[in-house]
């Protein structure tokens, strides 16, 4: 059977007054992996001003920031890792844990001597630094989460259980998804292995209001309001539940709510920017 795109993008998924690189240029961004180890994380560095972390969904890798990642580094130092197993990482971590994800973050932002960062991320990129900041509130300025909430419904983790196999997506979404790892269509296989694991995961996904009112920075929380893996009525209680935080959400928009590429609204990507710096800047 031939899994609709509709199907898999359910689950694949800041201005602070100082000048950077002129807006409209091409930014040229460095090529580092942790500590020099070829097989370790992958991260590419542009742009200058305050450091900005980008991390990108479970499935992809930092490929997925593409779009917004020379408009951000106009004005951030802009950091994008390829988290463990994806893109050019290509040592996977073996089973899941965020929380060998979030050292691994804090290990690269000592190796760039990064003591702080503003920082975004997408679906499992948001799930990390949300952590991040629940476990080291000094590491993080102020953060924006796409496609994320503190709780995961039941049906959600038995429809993860249930993902497909590389072999039986179409061909278009194999090809898509194969595009964003060194090791194509293996490391995708790979990775579907993984990510049905996350429907077992009580510790990230299973966050109390009393975790989030540890998160006192600046959040803002940018949600679909059909995203499949989040009611409302989550997303709501999550906003709710964190001290400083601002809610976006874009009507009629699933899990990938500013990436046209993937089915997400246009409008909202050319906003996706500004708003960010315009939140990110208010907070200080």
């Amino acid at each position: 059977m031939r899994v609709p795109r509709t199907a898999l993008l359910v689950f694949f998924g800041l201005l602070v007054g100082i000048a950077g690189t002129p807006a409209g240029a091409q930014i040229s961004f460095t090529e580092h992996t942790l500590g020099g180890d070829p097989a370790g994380m992958y991260y590419r560095v542009g742009g200058s001003g305050p450091p900005l972390l980008l991390v990108h969904g479970f499935g992809v890798s930092g490929k997925e920031w593409d779009r917004f990642a020379d408009d951000f580094a106009s004005e951030f130092t802009v950091i994008i890792p390829d988290l463990p197993g994806h893109g050019e990482s290509l040592r996977p971590l073996e089973p899941w844990d965020y929380e060998a994800v979030v050292s691994l973050l804090g290990k690269m932002l000592d190796e760039l001597e990064v003591e702080s960062a503003y920082a975004i991320g997408h679906s499992a990129g948001s799930t990390s630094i949300l952590r991040m900041a629940i476990s080291d509130l000094d590491r993080l300025r102020g953060m924006v989460l796409v496609g994320q909430t503190h709780r995961v419904p039941l049906a959600t983790r038995e429809a993860i259980r249930a993902y497909p196999d590389f072999s039986d997506l179409t061909g278009e979404d194999q090809e898509l998804f194969a595009s964003f790892h060194r090791n194509g269509p293996q490391q995708f296989s790979d990775l579907i292995t993984q990510f049905r694991g996350l429907a077992d995961d009580f510790v990230a996904y299973d966050l109390t209001p009393e975790h989030l009112s540890k998160v006192t920075i600046p959040t803002m929380v940018v949600m679909g309001d059909k995203d499949p893996f989040y009611p409302m009525d989550f997303v709501t209680e999550f906003y709710l539940a964190l001290p400083n935080s601002a809610l976006w959400v874009v009507p009629g928009q699933g899990h990938f709510p500013v990436w046209p590429e993937f089915g997400g609204d246009e409008k909202a990507a050319e906003d996706f920017p500004d708003r960010v710096r315009a939140f990110l800047s208010a907070s200080g």
